[in-house]
């Protein structure tokens, strides 16, 4: 009986094995994406329910008042805590978490992770966030709701000033921290289809939608009053409701 003995495999089924593998690969790698993208997602709410704990804690050592630290008669001036000294009134939205740092998060001048988006850079695919966004506060806390209505807005600074807790009538529905993308817009292809949304909210809770479920806020965002207000920058869905603390900012919970 004469039997062959193979030593090694064909050139035919080396190219058999490869193309298996890379079926393999190709099948495995968004399925990974997706499981590091939801941890990812996970650890972003819970940074935003902290920074709604310490906002909401913050309005108890401050007698029912949100944050506000730059008087709004002037329109401008110091972020305590950090070098700056002329920062507009509304870009508080950008800096709000300066003046918290040695008090609430023990991490006084600098700005750790906690402020930035994990799934950010590996969301790109989906067309979501865009590149790098970090945490806003909503200018809704910077006003009162007449200056969130185009009926009754007047020029600053007769409708500026701390909002106070009490006055939020939808908590569970009102974003006090939301997103921001680094060039300052959101990414709002497909008609806001597929693109989704994380903010923090007053009750303290956190949570992500898409921007199709979500309200459109004031068309001029903050106005354009030097040095008070920029329009709509920066450039988050949820920073600028309707009727402010009065109105809300997602379409149901």
């Amino acid at each position: 009986m004469n039997t062959e003995i193979r030593g090694a495999w064909t050139l035919v089924e080396r190219l058999i094995v490869t193309a298996i593998v890379g079926l393999l690969i190709a099948i495995a790698i968004p399925s990974l994406r997706q499981a590091r993208l939801y941890a990812d997602s996970a650890s972003d709410l819970a940074d935003l329910r902290t920074h709604a704990e310490v906002l909401t804690m913050f309005t108890s050592d401050s007698g029912g008042a949100f944050l506000n630290f730059i008087d709004p008669k002037i329109g401008i001036g110091p972020a305590p805590g950090s070098s700056m000294t002329s920062v507009p009134y509304f870009a508080q939205c950008q800096f709000w978490a300066i003046p918290l740092l040695a008090g609430y998060y023990e991490s006084a001048g600098v700005l750790g992770d906690v402020f930035y988006l994990r799934s950010a850079e590996r969301d790109l695919e989906g067309g979501t966030l865009g590149h790098n966004p970090r945490y806003v506060y909503g200018a809704t806390f910077l006003a009162f709701p007449a200056f969130w209505n185009p009926e009754t807005r007047m020029a600053p600074p007769a409708q500026l000033g701390p909002v106070r807790i009490d006055q939020v009538r939808y908590s569970s529905r009102k974003a006090l921290v939301d997103v921001v993308a680094s060039n300052g817009r959101m990414n709002q292809s497909d008609g806001g289809k597929g693109t989704r949304v994380l903010a923090a909210f007053v009750d303290g809770s956190a949570a992500p939608f898409p921007l199709n479920e979500t309200e459109p806020g004031y068309v001029d965002g903050t106005g354009n009053w030097e040095p008070w207000g920029r329009g709509r920058y920066p450039g988050t869905r949820l920073a600028y409701s309707i009727d402010g603390v009065h109105g809300f900012d997602v379409k149901s919970r």
